[in-house]
C-alpha cells in the first residue's frame, strides 16, 4: 500500500478498530459508515461545487472564440447539498419533460438539442441554479 493510500484510509476510518453497525452488504455497511461517521457535516458546514468549461470555438468565417462557464453552488445547510441539487433538478425536469410529451427523440438522448437543454437551463434559473459565461475572441 503506498503512503497515499494508507493516508486516506487512515482519515476515512477504515483502518480503524471501532466496531461498525453490519448492513445489508459490505458496501451498504462501507457507506453507512462513511456517512455517518466520516463524512458528515457538522452543524452549519454545507457543500460547495464549482464547475468550470473552457470551449473553443472556430466559427465558419475562421474567427476564434474561447468561452469560459462557470458555475458555482453553495449547499444550504438545513436544506440539500449543492450536488443534490446540481444532480437531481436537470434530472428531475427532463423526467417532467417526457412526462410532459415535450421531448420527442427516444432511446438514449444527450442534452445537446436546443429543445432539452434551454427549457432546463430556464427551470434551473429559475431555481436560483445560475452560471456565467465570459467570451474571448
Amino acid at each position: 500500500m503506498d503512503w497515499t493510500t494508507f493516508f486516506l484510509s487512515c482519515r476515512l476510518g477504515l483502518l480503524s478498530e471501532e466496531n461498525v453497525a453490519l448492513k445489508g452488504t459490505p458496501l451498504d455497511t462501507l457507506v453507512s459508515h462513511l456517512q455517518e461517521k466520516v463524512l458528515a457535516f457538522e452543524k452549519g458546514e454545507r457543500d460547495l461545487v464549482i464547475l468550470q468549461h473552457k470551449i473553443g470555438i472556430r466559427w465558419s468565417d475562421s474567427q476564434k472564440e474561447t468561452r469560459k462557464i462557470t458555475l458555482v453552488e453553495y449547499g444550504d445547510p438545513q436544506g440539500f447539498s449543492a450536488m443534490a441539487r446540481l444532480t437531481g433538478l436537470p434530472a428531475a425536469i427532463a423526467g417532467e419533460m417526457l412526462l410532459e410529451g415535450n421531448i420527442n427523440r427516444t432511446g438514449v438522448v444527450e442534452p445537446l438539442y436546443a429543445e432539452i437543454y434551454e427549457p432546463i437551463l430556464r427551470k434551473l434559473n429559475e431555481a436560483a441554479i445560475n452560471f456565467k459565461v465570459m467570451s474571448q475572441s
